[in-house]
């Protein structure tokens, strides 16, 4: 740590004005917009007896507290400022203008209170304001403008604000820090920190800041690594991409390669493999799936009005209950999707005509949308079901159980074990559903049922 209980060197200190102030950084002082030499605090709100930052930055020790509890802070740069860490809470705006210059902050930008037990922030600064319970210490408000264009460049950018207060239960349920980029911003991170945990001594535990971005602007936003809970990263990439700036994310679709396959590594930032989110959003160039692909360990997000199309000879392995579907978005299945996990085929596969495949004894493969001409249905050891209202016409079935509620039209030879038929189903004229196992609920049928195997004794209903 560069400190642990307070700021009583040089290079480090906290401005808490009690009303709104504007700071010049001219490339050697601080000074108020009146030209007088800012004073710096120490983390008891006393006057640095050292001068603080008087003197000017030192890029590898300067720590700097901008709190705006009681007044907002606005920071004007007229000349590049190079400093190790920046702490911004309070619940009034504190304003960054870049003003054509580059601020760069070699260590960590701490937004509101940390989650962890960081002693940056909890011995250091926080701890002292309002027994650390208070909105105004918990939350920060931070604007990032540039009246020309400017660039803000950060190692870490930690924002694992609490969610959740002992002293005010209430306070922090609905409320999150807020972070602006306004145009003409390049605002770059290393490492962007979101919180390890979404639960903890309360119950909404860390939560990421409420983003604003101007419309059609001119902003860039490129993050290297989003670290911490999955949700939490999962809700940073979709808030981002939902302001419409020109963002960069790991593993985030861009279809930049000279094709829309998803196996072109051109295609994406960082090309999706292993345990990692792929993130796919609504662009002209949407990704394809032309071969064999195997995500068995990895998840997709695919956002608003975005779709994935699995092409006949194509094939995605993956837990499909980890595929996050936004509004009006949609896969595509004209080839094979093949889930490690039983879930359920709703309307976000509308349009599909390949096959689904399941390979989970437990968990069942359901259908809750209609098809009107998918080539397979497959759960060889486990259950398929057709849910009631339901029409899907499909080549084949192979299931432990097919639990048929809907209206089931079958082209091609289908084997199950156990069939249960509360719907109807119509067999083509010179095919067959052949049944190995011993219990069949026939129902309305229509076509041939070949009951096969050593049983003797069969349940017909």
């Amino acid at each position: 740590m560069i400190f642990s209980g307070g700021f009583g060197f040089a290079g480090a200190g906290k401005i808490k004005p009690a009303s709104d102030v504007e700071i010049v950084w001219d490339g050697s002082s601080w000074k108020y917009s009146n030209g007088t030499v800012v004073e710096w605090l120490d983390d008891n709100d006393k006057t640095s007896s050292n001068g603080g930052l008087v003197s000017g930055p030192d890029k590898d020790n300067d720590i700097i507290a901008l709190c705006t509890m009681n007044g907002s802070i606005t920071l004007t740069l007229n000349a590049p400022l190079e400093i190790s860490k920046l702490f911004v809470f309070g619940g009034k705006e504190c304003i960054i203008d870049l003003n054509g210059n580059t601020l760069t902050i070699n260590d960590t930008l701490f937004l509101g209170s940390s989650w962890s037990n960081d002693g940056d922030i909890d011995n250091g600064l926080i701890a002292n304001e309002d027994g650390h319970g208070s909105e105004g210490s918990k939350l920060g408000n931070l604007s990032i403008k540039a009246t020309s264009p400017g660039k803000i460049f950060i190692t870490n950018f930690n924002t694992t604000t609490w969610g959740y207060s002992n002293d005010n239960p209430d306070v922090f349920l609905n409320v999150k820090s807020l972070l602006s980029i306004g145009e003409n911003v390049t605002f770059e991170v290393s490492t962007w920190e979101t919180g390890s945990t979404t639960t903890g001594n309360g119950t909404t535990g860390a939560t990421i800041p409420k983003i604003k971005i101007p419309e059609n602007s001119t902003t860039s936003i490129k993050i290297s690594e989003i670290t911490g809970h999955e949700s939490l990263k999962d809700e940073l990439v979709k808030d981002l991409i939902d302001t419409g700036a020109e963002v960069t994310v790991p593993y985030l679709w861009t279809g930049n390669g000279s094709d829309n396959s998803w196996n072109t590594a051109e295609n994406w930032t960082t090309f999706p493999s292993g345990n990692v989110t792929a993130y796919i959003s609504k662009i002209e160039n949407q990704p394809e799936i032309l071969e064999r692909v195997d995500f068995s360990g990895g998840k997709i997000e695919i956002f608003d009005g975005a779709k994935l199309t699995i092409s006949e000879g194509g094939s995605l392995s993956i837990d499909a209950k980890n595929i996050t579907f936004g509004t009006g978005s949609s896969i595509v299945v004209n080839g094979i999707l093949n889930s490690t996990k039983g879930f359920t085929v709703n309307s976000n596969f509308a349009g599909s005509t390949g096959t689904f495949s399941c390979s989970d004894s437990s968990n069942p493969l359901i259908i809750d949308t209609d098809f009107a001409g998918l080539k397979k249905l497959e759960n060889s050891n486990g259950t398929i079901t057709i849910n009631s209202g339901k029409n899907v016409s499909c080549g084949s079935i192979n299931a432990g159980t097919l639990n048929n509620y809907g209206t089931l039209t079958l082209t091609e030879n289908s084997s199950v074990r156990n069939l249960s038929n509360n719907g109807t189903i119509t067999i083509a004229s010179d095919k067959k559903i052949s049944v190995s196992g011993s219990n069949v609920t026939l129902g309305n049928i229509s076509g041939i049922i070949e009951l096969i195997g050593s049983t003797d004794l069969w349940y017909l209903d």
